[in-house]
């Protein structure tokens, strides 16, 4: 009796599921990277936000003070270094609203004026916005918390 060449429906279906797991893998890497951005970006804000807060309420003279945020930058404006400010402009993402803070010796943000920034409502929100709509918010309450989500 002569046995039949071929494949067994095991090995049949073990090629199909290695098969769905590359695709699964190889569709992520060509996906839209604006979707990670924006909670990167975030992320990466909330940093350098804390980091300007604690230069400010260490009162240290060669740091940056203030916490400048606008549509396509966000953190030290007066010097820029790659350890604190962001651009926006390579990753597609906006930053609304815009806001130039102050952070007293208590870490509580002001204006440019010397008012305390953020008193009405529960705190000064920011959204990070991707090309396809996808968001990321961080507040900074009166009390100078800095945190992700969006101010209650």
């Amino acid at each position: 009796m002569a046995r039949q060449q071929g494949f067994t429906l095991i090995e049949l279906v073990m090629v199909i599921i290695v098969l769905a797991i590359i695709s699964v893998t190889a569709a992520s890497r060509y996906a839209s990277k604006s979707s990670f951005s924006t909670e990167l970006m975030r992320d990466q804000a909330i940093s350098i936000a804390r980091q300007i807060q604690i230069s400010a309420m260490q009162q240290q003279q060669l740091a940056c003070a203030t916490l400048t945020i606008t549509e396509s930058l966000f953190g030290c404006a007066t010097q820029q270094n790659s350890t604190n400010y962001l651009t926006t402009v390579n990753d597609q993402v906006t930053i609304t609203p815009n806001y130039f803070l102050g952070f007293n010796l208590l870490g509580q943000p002001f204006n440019q004026q010397g008012e305390r920034q953020c008193m009405t409502g529960s705190g000064c929100e920011i959204t990070f916005t991707a090309n396809n709509n996808n968001q990321a918010k961080m507040c900074i309450n009166q009390q100078g918390y800095i945190h992700t989500g969006a101010c209650l």
